[in-house]
């Protein structure tokens, strides 16, 4: 799982979006320390977490080739990129998947 994850990242420092938080941590920070935030010493509900993160980190990073920049859903990701952030720079890689998914979806049946 951590090769995977590694390439992900590897792939994700290429991707035009940001997906980093603000203050320059990697995504697998990040990641980590939204579901301890959010789980406290739960392990379970921590795993769980993770596990939703990074599937959602995987997709988001399959968003940036699907969706190349300058298109409308390009457009989408990074604003749903930005929505799911919190103050402090965390992301919920997880809600940044169901919001892209969901205004794409609603964008296509509008046009």
């Amino acid at each position: 799982m951590w090769k995977k994850l590694l390439f992900i990242i590897t792939v994700l420092v290429a991707l035009p979006v940001t997906v980093h938080a603000s203050d320059g941590q990697d995504p697998d920070t990040v990641i980590k320390q939204l579901c301890e935030a959010k789980w406290g010493d739960a392990y379970g509900g921590q795993e769980y977490c993770l596990e939703k993160e990074y599937r959602g980190l995987e997709s988001i990073q399959e968003f940036g080739t699907r969706y190349p920049q300058g298109t409308q859903e390009y457009t989408i990701l990074a604003n749903c990129l930005e929505k799911w952030t919190d103050s402090i720079g965390e992301k919920s890689f997880e809600m940044v998947v169901y919001c892209t998914n969901r205004q794409v979806k609603v964008y296509r049946n509008l046009n």
